[in-house]
């Protein structure tokens, strides 16, 4: 028997040899060359015909001796070979016969150049875990804007193991809409100053993984400035945004729809919260309460049949009959006996539908067929008493909120699967969100908002403390796309938003504190950033933010430091402070960018830099320009700390009843007097020229960057004066104002105006042939 095991043993090691050499027959690596080496990545010739795949992993390798792959024969592809490669590359785009790769890390990447060796690395590929996107292009149109340009702009990204991304915009000026998305295109509003400027974007996937991507645009001025000017967006709160928010919900692009329950009306707002679109208002006996959008379709709940409209095209919501209508009120099978709330599986396309008053959630296929139902009413731990909301995971987890048994239960593949693990109990929860990208839940108490992570633990909570960022009444939870936060509170009348560690980004909504209401506005200043500080009643001044909502409201009536008596004038520096002239005290008061007081200034101790009677005020970069009447009839120039650096004109050429000024980039003052006619002065104080025959009474009045004077008219209309040759033209007949008091401009070339009857702001922004 011994002699019959040695025998035996050769044969085995002959068997796994041969197995061995089958093996490494069968293991070959996909090798190629390097085409060229450019801004866009690293050009290789294999390509998908040959096996390449996305996130493909592949080493360089320079000159070397030549050998040949394992019992390949020589009539394999060579391969080159060296201890160390130069670097290691990552395809991110495919072609049929090459590849165009990333540089994963460095090494001697300066070293690479065009036929040098490229060797699949398959143990790397193997255990990735996340292929990192690749941004293949990043393109603007129009390919040179001119001053206060809007420009459209194009990301395309490739990514072998995720579909959705995370979009970080910017730009070194200029305005991006949205500077976070979850699509790859976005828009920027170009500067008013021509120049070079860089825009970029950060793409990151579900796992955390990045790429970024920069260009370069040159902004070019435009000859003769800009042919008119458009209407971009009416600023105002004699109506709302909107009047009572039933829901909230984000399409795919991540834009704001609102279900106006007062205006019965769908309202979708484009990013920087404008109205895109309207539905037509539905009919009374039909009542909507929820809106959800997923996978290109857009879900309606009407409560009073407890029934789901479903549309794919938001223009014919109300306007034409729903595609798909899910429901009815009843028990049984696809009737629901409450206001049913919609959800979208993340990957098998099926409707889940919560019937909280039956405490059962049923599924329903893409075209609204029943399929089956689970959940109950009860006490058992897998029961619910009284579930409010629901929503998906990434890991297709099924969160159903219950507000009575204040826990969270989790379903996988419509099986109970636990209780999520909150380390600390919830306080009369009303609502819940999921965030994607973070793995965050986001639930709604009655008077706080919690941030929790997957193990449980509370990240954040805030709402219960402040005035206008305290959390009052709450009744609904929303989440945008990139993890804003908005809560709707006062049944409606309010919707706040927050960042996920509580920072306040302001509201919208009508009574904003108590009965504090956002009309009637007497004067408005605006920042560079395209900020606003409106002057409402009792001296109250509110701040809202480039796209609309209140960020903070500050000062009031008074005599105190931070209090106003009689403003006449307020005006932004490059910084954001704000600064108020105040004709009852003979002062300027200045305030911080978030309204807190900073300082008063009252002018000198002798009488030629003293305040003797305020008519206007305007701030340019870090000086601010006081026109005052009575004895001297001048402008005080003060610096930011407060201090009188300069006084003009001299007695020699007194102003004769100015009424209002303004100031250009170079320090070029114009003064427009009582007796029609707008008198220039150089820097040093001294006149430099006079324009005459204007013909128009002008209300107000600002210079563009091309040095032409812009100005609002008695008549209803923009008036245009070129200073240097005393021309005069009509830019654009305001139609919708009633009575035009101020104008203003911000650093992108906008033109705002304030009806002083209707406390209505238009914003225009430059139109060019």
């Amino acid at each position: 028997m011994a002699h019959y095991r040695y025998r035996i043993v050769p044969l085995v090691l002959i068997i796994l040899s041969v197995v061995f050499l089958f093996a490494q027959e069968k293991e070959k690596y996909i090798t190629g060359k390097v085409i060229r080496k450019g801004e866009d990545g690293i050009e290789i010739d294999v390509g998908e015909k040959a096996g390449v795949r996305l996130g493909m992993q592949f080493e360089v390798y320079s000159e070397s001796k030549v050998v040949y792959l394992p019992f390949s024969g020589k009539d394999e592809r060579e391969v080159l070979v060296e201890r160390k490669p130069l670097a290691t590359i990552v395809v991110r785009k495919l072609y049929p016969d090459r590849a165009l790769c990333e540089l994963l890390t460095v090494g001697k990447a300066d070293e690479i150049k065009p036929a040098q060796t490229v060797v699949e690395v398959k143990s790397k590929f193997e255990r990735a875990t996340n292929v990192t996107p690749f941004i293949d292009s990043l393109k603007i149109v129009p390919e040179t804007p001119l001053p206060g340009q809007m420009v459209q702009v194009f990301c395309k990204v490739t990514d072998a193991n995720d579909t959705k991304h995370l979009y970080y915009w910017s730009a070194s000026a200029g305005l991006m809409y949205p500077s976070v998305g979850v699509c790859g295109e976005a828009y920027w509003l170009a500067p008013a100053e021509p120049g070079k400027y860089t825009l970029s974007v950060t793409v990151r996937d579900r796992q955390g993984a990045s790429a970024n991507k920069k260009i370069s645009v040159e902004v070019k001025p435009s000859p003769f400035g800009p042919e008119g000017f458009s209407l971009n967006a009416l600023i105002g709160y004699v109506h709302p945004p909107f009047l009572m928010l039933n829901d909230m919900a984000f399409d795919e692009k991540g834009r704001k729809i609102v279900l106006d329950g007062k205006e019965r009306k769908l309202i979708l707002f484009d990013f920087d919260n404008q109205p895109l679109f309207q539905s037509l208002s539905y009919v009374e006996n039909q009542n909507y309460t929820r809106v959800y959008c997923a996978g290109g379709r857009y879900y309606l709940t009407e409560a009073n049949s407890c029934s789901v409209h479903i549309w794919s095209n938001y223009e014919e919501i109300i306007k034409s009959k729903p595609e798909i209508v899910i429901g009815g009120k009843g028990v049984g099978n696809g009737y629901f006996s409450s206001p049913p709330i919609v959800r979208l599986h993340p990957t098998n396309g099926k409707l889940y539908i919560l019937d909280g008053a039956l405490g059962s959630i049923q599924v329903f296929d893409s075209e609204g067929r029943f399929i089956n139902s689970f959940g109950r009413l009860g006490d058992s731990v897998d029961s619910f008493r009284k579930p409010v909301a629901i929503e998906f995971t990434p890991d297709n987890e099924l969160l159903v909120l219950d507000a009575e048994r204040k826990d969270i239960l989790v379903f996988k593949d419509e099986r109970f699967a636990g209780i999520f693990p909150i380390k600390e109990p919830l306080n009369e929860p009303l609502d819940i969100r999921f965030d994607y990208f973070t793995s965050r839940l986001i639930v709604l108490g009655s008077m706080q908002v919690s941030v929790i992570d997957r193990a449980g633990n509370i990240v954040a909570r805030f709402g219960s403390q402040g005035s206008i960022e305290r959390i009052d009444e709450p009744s609904a939870l929303f989440l945008d796309p990139n993890g804003t936060i908005y809560v709707s509170c006062k049944k409606g009348l309010v919707l706040k938003r927050y960042a996920q560690d509580g920072t306040f980004l302001g509201m919208l909504g009508d009574k904003i504190i108590g009965e504090q209401k956002l009309y009637p506005v007497s004067d408005f200043a605006v920042s560079k950033s395209g900020e606003i500080f409106l002057l409402l009643k009792e001296n109250k001044i509110a701040k809202l933010s480039e796209d609309g909502y209140v960020t903070a409201i500050f000062a009031g009536y008074g005599e105190g430091k931070g209090f106003i008596k009689k403003p006449v004038a307020m005006s932004v520096d490059t910084d954001g402070n704000l600064y108020v002239a105040d004709r009852g005290l003979l002062c300027i008061t200045k305030f911080s960018p978030n309204g807190e007081y900073i300082l008063t200034m009252k002018g000198g101790t002798e009488r030629q830099e003293r305040i003797d009677d305020i008519v206007d005020m305007t701030v340019l970069g870090k000086n601010i320009y006081l026109l005052q009447s009575r004895d001297t009839y001048s402008v005080l120039v003060f610096d930011q700390e407060g201090k009188v650096v300069s006084r003009y004109p001299s007695s020699e050429f007194r102003l004769s009843y100015p009424w209002r000024l303004t100031v250009d980039n170079q320090n070029m003052t114009y003064i427009y007097t009582e007796a029609g006619k707008i008198e220039c002065y150089d820097i040093s104080g001294q006149r430099s020229r006079t324009v005459t025959d204007i013909r128009y009474d002008l209300n107000d009045m600002i210079v563009l960057p091309t040095k032409d004077i812009l100005a609002t008219t008695e008549d209803k209309f923009l008036l245009k004066i070129t200073p240097s040759s005393n021309l005069k033209k009509k830019m654009y007949s305001v139609k919708l104002i009633n009575y035009a008091t101020r104008i203003e401009s911000d650093g992108f070339g906008r033109v705002y105006i304030l009806d002083g009857e209707t406390s209505l702001i238009l914003r225009m922004r430059a139109k060019y042939e």
